[in-house]
């Protein structure tokens, strides 16, 4: 089986599903059950609420595409499937700085 090379945060989002389980959607991403949130009251007087972790739509699909999760928009939820030996042959993404 051949190497899957990853960014930083998609490896991080695998990394996250496997501690904490199935991601869902969220007004401004997706993230997981049991996340801890922080609120942010703006100058009109409205409160929101926005996750500590979250991440966007397109890093999900990436990982979809590599059949690494299930990413199942209409139901909004987000499976890890790739089975142990597939997660073996992740690698990241060497960056230079």
């Amino acid at each position: 089986m051949k190497n899957i090379i990853l960014t930083d945060v998609q490896f991080n989002v695998i990394q996250t599903m496997l501690k904490r389980g199935n991601l869902h959607r969220h007004s401004g991403g997706w993230t997981y059950d049991g996340v801890e949130e922080w609120e942010y009251t703006d100058m009109s007087g409205h409160t929101h609420r926005f996750p500590n972790w979250h991440c966007n739509l397109m890093t999900l699909r990436v990982l979809d595409r590599n059949g690494i999760v299930n990413l199942d928009e209409k139901n909004k939820i987000c499976k890890l499937i790739a089975d142990e030996s597939k997660l073996k042959n992740i690698r990241r993404k060497r960056t230079c700085k």
